[in-house]
């Protein structure tokens, strides 16, 4: 099965239960469906199981081709913080920044922009690239997407799939633990299928629902989703993850030659 092929070695059961999902030719490497092949697993393929510290739910990806690549939150189009961003994206990076108190609920886009300058932030691809080195994993609810109504079809197509993604980081980080972080209603739906996983697995845990960022009053100056996943984190007994990611360190490239590979191979 030619889908199984976009899945790296670390993530392998999951080629048994996306190969029993009915339709898959419609779903994943399909006409009309994004994102590419190639980068549906994208997310996933940037870690193991055990590397994963921080579980980050979007909804869906984005409706263009040239944004969706297959990490939520990671706009394609967006190679540098001057580049227009969508409003999540946006409010993701500004809520980190008012986090390290570099930032407020008030900063406009242009103050944005010359505070990030100003922190040598490293540009989106590297930034993300780094997070999920240091063990972020950027998860959409539905990993694909093909415009219109259809997201409820593809949500529910998903719905196993997710379900497994989340016993096996559970599995991996049992006694280490993991953050889970829901933006969104749709993700914060997903609390309760992690902790029906959970209930034989019995790992650490920690939630931190929040607002889409898409929309007003995602962030506030005293208490940003950002400052919550860092105490859950300390509660749990591990150094929280640094979103603060210099310009100057070489972010890892572990997706790079395995999408390069699958893209000649497919």
């Amino acid at each position: 099965m030619r889908q199984n092929n976009f899945i790296s070695e670390a993530w392998s059961p999951l080629r048994e239960i996306v190969a029993k999902q009915p339709n898959v030719d419609e779903f994943i490497d399909a006409p009309g469906v994004i994102p590419a092949g190639p980068l549906v697993f994208r997310a996933l393929n940037e870690m193991a199981p055990k590397d994963v510290k921080i579980v980050i739910f979007g909804q869906d990806p984005y409706p263009r081709k040239e944004s969706a690549i297959g990490q939520a939150f990671n706009d394609g189009k967006v190679k540098k913080w001057t580049d227009p961003m969508s409003p999540s994206l946006r409010n993701i990076i500004k809520s980190i920044l008012i986090s390290q108190g570099l930032a407020d609920s008030s900063t406009k886009v242009p103050e944005l922009r010359a505070a990030l300058a100003k922190s040598s932030m490293a540009q989106p691809p590297a930034w993300f690239s780094e997070t999920a080195r240091r063990g972020v994993l950027w998860l959409n609810t539905a990993l694909t997407f093909s415009g219109g109504d259809d997201l409820a079809k593809h949500t529910k197509f998903w719905k196993p799939v997710v379900t497994d993604i989340i016993r096996m980081v559970l599995e991996a980080r049992k006694e280490e633990g993991v953050v889970f972080v829901m933006f969104g209603k749709p993700a914060q739906k997903l609390q309760t299928t992690v902790e029906v996983v959970n209930a034989t697995i019995k790992a650490r845990v920690g939630f931190v629902p929040a607002p889409h960022p898409a929309r007003e009053g995602f962030h506030a100056d005293d208490k940003t989703p950002f400052t919550l996943i860092a105490e859950k984190e300390n509660e749990l007994g591990f150094k929280p993850v640094s979103f603060m990611v210099s310009q100057k360190r070489k972010a890892a490239g572990t997706l790079a030659g395995f999408v390069a590979t699958q893209a000649v191979e497919g």
